[in-house]
């Protein structure tokens, strides 16, 4: 490969390592009332340099409820219950959730996409 697809496959790679999608986290705090969990990203990144950091915490990320029928009942919102140390799964959005957690429109001139702060808890993989 020249220099040109080395640069390109650099810029290329580094682009693709801030695109987030799911990531496993360690629950630092969880609030019932609000539903939202404080936690510490478990992936480690790697700065152009080749030295490794790891992530910063990520605030007050929503949980997901389940709704369920169960054989023909009435229909009953469950709600988790995380602890400290609990690993989770999240997602984490393509758009910024922000509006939409406030039951509005996204915004479509707030151009943040797939970042962290955007990360929704799916579920308890371990702890």
């Amino acid at each position: 490969m020249g220099d040109f697809e080395n640069m390109l496959r650099s810029m290329i790679d580094r682009a693709v390592l801030n695109l987030h999608t799911a990531q496993l986290c360690r629950v630092l705090s969880f609030d019932s009332g609000s539903l939202t969990c404080d936690l510490q990203p478990l992936f480690q990144q790697v700065r152009i340099d080749g030295t490794a950091f790891t992530l910063p915490p990520i605030t007050n990320a929503p949980c997901l409820r389940q709704r369920y029928r169960v054989e023909g009942g009435e229909v009953r919102e469950y709600s988790p219950h995380y602890q400290a140390g609990d690993i989770v799964l999240t997602v984490v959005a393509e758009r910024a959730i922000d509006h939409v957690l406030a039951g509005q429109p996204a915004d479509p001139k707030i151009n943040r996409t797939h970042h962290l702060s955007d990360a929704i808890v799916i579920g308890v993989i371990g702890g």
